[in-house]
């Protein structure tokens, strides 16, 4: 597994550097057109899967937005990341995947995703004997008995989920649950 972390970081060390050479010549619209194209998606393909990787590779991939992000706005190497990530009005990687991790737990509970998805969660109150307060909404979340379950999905998802207020959790369509915990998640981190 640490292989292909390694692999898909090695690979995304070269895109920000194409963007770098090309800045010069090429207008501030066509490199963030470029970004959007060749460097997100490499961010966002299954990020709620490896989403949970270890901290040094999380770490390495922000370094990657962040070089990405000096590049783009033609900024120093020493200039403040979080000033440029709200000049763009970008989120960092871990917002970014928390917001995926988030949708895609919200489209397992309500029907839009495969049903071995919808299986990985259970409604808290199913499995309690007896009424607990505050577990309208909330999900089981599994007991990890070693680091591989709390990195997995099932259990990452749950915990984001339980955090989610009651509002958001119960939001009518996917919209209006994206751009809900989107303020939520930026807000509160």
């Amino acid at each position: 597994m640490e292989c292909t972390y390694r692999t898909y970081f090695q690979k995304n060390c070269l895109l920000p550097g194409i963007l770098k050479r090309s800045r010069s010549f090429v207008p501030f619209e066509t490199l963030l057109c470029s970004y959007n194209a060749l460097v997100q998606p490499h961010f966002d393909y299954c990020s709620v899967v490896w989403g949970n990787c270890n901290k040094s590779l999380s770490i390495k991939l922000q370094k990657l937005q962040n070089h990405a992000v000096h590049i783009l706005t033609s900024s120093s190497y020493d200039a403040n990341a979080d000033d440029l990530f709200v000049r763009l009005g970008w989120q960092k990687l871990n917002l970014q995947r928390e917001l995926k991790t988030a949708t895609m737990v919200y489209k397992s509970l309500n029907g839009l995703t495969p049903n071995y998805v919808k299986s990985m969660f259970t409604d808290q109150s199913a499995i309690s004997t007896y009424s607990v307060r505050d577990c309208e909404g909330k999900l089981a979340v599994p007991l990890p008995h070693t680091n591989f379950l709390k990195n997995s999905f099932s259990y990452s998802g749950a915990v984001l989920w339980n955090s989610l207020p009651t509002n958001l959790q119960q939001a009518r369509t996917l919209a209006s649950f994206k751009s809900g915990c989107r303020g939520f998640l930026f807000h509160n981190k």
